[in-house]
C-alpha cells in the first residue's frame, strides 16, 4: 500500500516520470500500462533468494512474502467468494480493512 498524497513523494523519481511519458505516449491506455509493469523484472520478481541478494530488503531484488492481516483475509475472502460479511451498525458496502 502506498500513501497516496501529494506531500508524499515518489521512491524513485525517475521511474515514476518514465511511466508517465509512456502512459501519456500511449494514450493514458490503462491495460498497457498495467502490462508493462507486470512484465518488468522487478514485478517478476521471484520470492528465492541467493547468496546474493538472501539479506537485501531496499533493492527489490526478491520478492519479499508477507502475510495479510486479519481484515485483509476476511476482504479477500468476501470478495472471492460474493459473500459479504455483516458488520452490525455499520453500512453494507463496509469491509473490514479501510
Amino acid at each position: 500500500m502506498d500513501d497516496i498524497r501529494a506531500s508524499n513523494p515518489p521512491s524513485n523519481p525517475a521511474l515514476l516520470e518514465a511511466l508517465t511519458k509512456d502512459f501519456v505516449a500511449h494514450d493514458f491506455d490503462l491495460r498497457y500500462l498495467m502490462r508493462t509493469i507486470a512484465n518488468s523484472r522487478t514485478y517478476q520478481s521471484g520470492i528465492a533468494t541467493n547468496e546474493w541478494n538472501e539479506k537485501d530488503t531496499r533493492t527489490s531484488r526478491h520478492a519479499v512474502p508477507r502475510g495479510l492481516s486479519a481484515e485483509e483475509l476476511m476482504d479477500a475472502l468476501a470478495l472471492v467468494t460474493g459473500v459479504r460479511p455483516v458488520f452490525p451498525d455499520a453500512p453494507p458496502e463496509t469491509r473490514a480493512s479501510n
